[in-house]
């Protein structure tokens, strides 16, 4: 198989989500990078700069909401960039995919400590969809503290909160599966469980402290500020995308199929897969910096991660 092949190839399992979470993503685009630049037969920097590119361009821009992925394209194309020599080149991409890595590994360990030392006094706390950061940490917390139960969503239409609820299951956490559309009075009504904190991961962070997360997010950030309830983002600064509009960001839509795989022909199935949550519904966002607030992000990212800018 060509290495074009395999690029679309990988293209093709990120779209229909074989591979998800954005950390897997942003494996699979740098793994893409790589292997273009083994196969390359660029006779020139400039050209095999401007291969390195398109592949990590097509890979990250897969689907709409992956700034992690974009984000590693930036870091490794501001590494090579100023090489003259193309053995040099090629030989500092494979040290910019693993530094990129590294960045990753260390954001959620730091992540997952804070996570862990902010939650800890909760009994009761709700998640939404998969975060494999924010499941090791309700998994470290139910082990500190028999009490505590987690409520996790399905989160239709493809069900990724299942995902969560077998890791807990596993871990031998107590946890409780509910449909999407009743943790809102989960959240705000306490006479099912007295749910004291949302806990959420992200995929993407906008400048002034927004964010975009699985739909049906927003609902609850609604609800716990309704409930005063605390609701709180699991993330790397890694996931902050400085070029998108913060008015009006561009949410993925996906395919009707997921929702309703034989629906009437005549019927029009809206499908988005994000929500957009604003500034003022978060409490706390739990990062590599830190819990900080909405209005920290872009300046704490930026110091950790002056390159975003570029």
């Amino acid at each position: 198989m060509s290495y074009l092949n395999q690029i679309k190839e990988i293209k093709a399992k990120i779209k229909n989500i074989e591979i998800q979470g954005a950390t897997n993503v942003a494996l699979a685009t740098l793994g893409g990078i790589k292997i273009t630049a083994n196969e390359s037969t660029a006779d020139s920097v400039s050209s095999f700069l401007e291969e390195i590119e398109k592949t990590g361009i097509e890979l990250s821009e897969a689907r709409e909401n992956e700034p992690l992925a974009g984000n590693g394209v930036r870091y490794i194309l501001g590494k090579i960039k100023n090489f003259e020599d193309l053995v040099e080149a090629k030989e500092a991409i494979s040290l910019a995919i693993e530094e990129y890595v590294e960045l990753i590994n260390k954001s959620k360990e730091e992540i997952f400590k804070a996570g862990v030392e902010e939650l800890k006094n909760f009994d009761v706390i709700l998640t939404h969809c998969h975060s494999s950061t924010s499941t090791k940490i309700l998994i470290e917390l139910s082990k500190r503290n028999p009490k505590l139960s987690v409520v996790s969503t399905e989160t239709r239409p493809l069900f990724q909160g299942r995902i969560t609820a077998k890791k807990l299951s596993n871990a031998n956490a107590k946890v409780f599966q509910i449909v999407d559309s009743a943790a809102p009075s989960f959240i705000e009504d306490d006479r099912y469980l007295p749910v004291e904190c949302v806990l959420v991961g992200n995929d993407e962070l906008l400048s002034d402290g927004s964010f975009i997360n699985k739909i049906g997010t927003y609902s609850m950030a609604l609800s716990a500020k309704a409930g005063k309830d605390k609701f709180y983002v699991a993330t790397t600064l890694l996931k902050l995308n400085l070029k998108k509009d913060i008015k009006f960001p561009e949410i993925e839509m996906r395919p009707s199929k997921e929702v309703w795989e034989d629906a009437p022909m005549e019927l029009k199935i809206i499908n988005p897969a994000f929500d957009l949550i604003r500034p003022e519904f978060v409490t706390g966002y739990i990062t590599e910096a830190g819990v900080i607030t909405s209005s920290e992000v872009k300046d704490k990212a930026l110091e950790l991660y002056p390159w975003l800018n570029q």
